[in-house]
């Protein structure tokens, strides 16, 4: 097991992608806030964790939803300085003695700290459950993660909960047709950083 480091928690959005963390062993992280020094719980990092699987580890100990998090390492984008801060995890690594890496605590002296910064979103709005439109005309019953745009709208590249831009494909379904031949549905558009569903209806009447 790696040393204990420090993750300073400032508050919590996200970037997600496919790079990998480049470590031998599992980090443990001392997750505490900038605010106030209060600690927030451990969170371990393990090999080859992506960067969801690194904040949903974050969220675990912390309870700050992965959604809200945006990590930082020297002021950049954990996704941008993940090579800096795997650097700085090994260098880190071979600074401990054996007794304090058995132990998972910081050798006293002679230890440079290893921090990241969790950024808290506090734009973040909560519209799951809900129509994003006044009038939808429509009369489905949104899940408890999707947010509907009715027959008056449609879903949106940037998700209305956190905010980040969509990559995903669209996904169109078909719920019924008509007699005379029109069919009727709902096109789907799922968020890769919060999860949220975003829908709206189709109806070629």
């Amino acid at each position: 097991m790696g040393c204990m480091r420090s993750v300073l928690a400032h508050a919590a959005s996200s970037e997600t992608t496919e790079l990998r963390l480049s470590i031998s062993a599992p980090q443990t992280l001392c997750v505490r806030s900038a605010l106030t020094g209060e600690d927030l719980g451990m969170a371990t990092l393990q090999p080859e964790m992506s960067m969801q699987q690194i904040k949903e580890a974050i969220a675990e100990a912390t309870q700050v939803p992965t959604y809200q998090q945006r990590v930082l390492f020297q002021e950049q984008q954990l996704a941008e300085s993940l090579e800096s801060f795997v650097k700085a995890l090994n260098e880190q690594d071979e600074d401990c003695d054996d007794h304090a890496r058995a132990f998972r605590v910081p050798r006293a002296f002679g230890r440079r700290e290893v921090c990241l910064t969790l950024v808290k979103d506090v734009t973040v709005t909560n519209v799951a459950g809900t129509h994003l439109v006044q009038y939808p005309n429509c009369t489905c019953t949104p899940g408890p993660n999707e947010a509907c745009w009715g027959y008056r709208g449609t879903v949106q590249e940037v998700c209305p909960r956190c905010q980040e831009r969509l990559t995903g494909k669209q996904i169109r379904t078909t719920d019924g047709c008509r007699r005379n031949g029109d069919g009727y549905g709902f096109v789907y558009w799922t968020c890769q950083s919060c999860g949220l569903v975003q829908k709206h209806g189709w109806d070629d009447a």
